[in-house]
């Protein structure tokens, strides 16, 4: 029993769980920005790119 209370209570990966979490939730919203402003981003880069010919 008292192994199992010690398995239950360690809390030796928490930090690094909480650091993929917030990495994790980060990626999701720099893709969600992209794909969002993917498209105007382009039109930018063709209008400019038109106006230099």
């Amino acid at each position: 029993m008292k192994l199992l209370s010690e398995l239950y209570n360690c809390d030796d990966g928490q930090g690094l769980t909480e650091y993929g979490l917030l990495l994790g939730a980060f990626v999701i919203a720099v893709v969600g920005a992209l794909m969002l402003l993917g498209p105007k981003v382009s039109a930018l880069y063709s209008n400019t790119s038109s106006q230099f010919n």
